[in-house]
């Protein structure tokens, strides 16, 4: 049985976070501009394209040729009057755009993301990364992201199935009792959903640590990713509790030391809430902390564990 110390596991981190805290952060701040960049891509989009009054529409263009009075114009104005696909072809075009468009976005916060990663498993051995490693070809990364496509679709299934077995239960139950005067009665229901959803919650959580180092196998030791699985469910046998004790400790600091020091920037800029300025500013700081703390998280718990076997 392996000894995972979470004491020398965390201090590993912040150690090594330190150590390298001017080499990462040009890296942690690409990695969450970009990321950033793909979760509030709608607000952008609205903001600057929807909001253009410089792109011709189809309404504007029907316009001014049924102002021409030509004979074009007319069939023009008949076609727009007939016809919705027409007259909603600036939103479809919109819709297009702004679809093709996050599908990149997020292809590359997940690439670079994942090369930040592999950069991390290899930061003892290359003290002096350079940034166009992010974007090198890597056919690992690209694994990597299969990997963590099928990690959520495992973490999906299991979400489904416990969501199944509820809902057959509960038809069961109403089969044979009277469900509704159950309900009613909060001293028995309250207690039971609280049961309940700390059991689902827990199940998925053990199921999502299990699985964790399929990304980190697949790119520090060049795995399939059934051999990633496989190997991850056997690394982490019986240590799920001082897993989840080094996940949850970090990201709850990284995470409030984020919150406090945007907070006082805030504060002291005078940024409003509403400004595109926090935005950047709160991707920023987060890519100088949260994201390497995160990133290191990840690999030196798994290269730890490693160690410990």
């Amino acid at each position: 049985m392996s000894r995972l110390s979470v004491r020398n596991t965390i201090a590993n981190i912040f150690s090594t976070y330190g150590k390298n805290f001017f080499i990462l952060a040009p890296f942690g701040i690409i990695v969450a501009v970009v990321s950033f960049a793909a979760k509030h891509f709608q607000e952008i989009i609205n903001a600057y394209y929807l909001t253009s009054h410089t792109t011709p529409t189809v309404s504007t263009i029907t316009q001014e040729a049924t102002s021409t009075g030509s004979a074009i114009g007319n069939i023009v104005s008949q076609i727009k009057q007939k016809s919705v696909f027409f007259n909603n072809m600036h939103k479809l075009d919109y819709t297009f755009f702004s679809l093709i468009t996050f599908i990149i976005l997020v292809a590359i916060s997940y690439y670079i993301y994942f090369s930040f990663l592999k950069i991390l498993i290899n930061l003892p051995n290359n003290q002096h990364p350079r940034l166009k490693n992010l974007f090198m070809y890597d056919c690992s990364i690209f694994r990597a992201f299969a990997a963590s496509l099928v990690h959520i679709l495992l973490i999906g299934a299991t979400i489904g199935l416990i969501t199944g077995t509820l809902g057959a239960l509960y038809l069961l139950l109403k089969s044979f009792f009277n469900i509704n005067s159950l309900i009613v009665s909060y001293k028995i229901m309250i207690p039971l959903l609280i049961l309940l959803a700390c059991s689902v919650m827990s199940t998925i959580f053990y199921i999502a640590t299990r699985f964790s180092y399929a990304v980190p196998f697949v790119l520090d030791k060049n795995n399939t990713i059934k051999d990633a699985f496989i190997n991850s469910w056997y690394l982490t046998q019986g240590l799920v509790f001082k897993i989840s004790i080094v996940y949850a400790l970090t990201l709850l600091l990284s995470l409030v030391t984020t919150l406090l020091i945007t907070t006082f920037c805030i504060a002291l800029l005078k940024i409003s809430t509403t400004s595109p300025l926090l935005i950047t500013l709160y991707a920023l700081i987060s890519g100088v902390i949260s994201t390497p703390l995160i990133g290191l998280t990840l690999i030196k718990t798994y290269q730890e564990t490693l160690k410990s076997n």
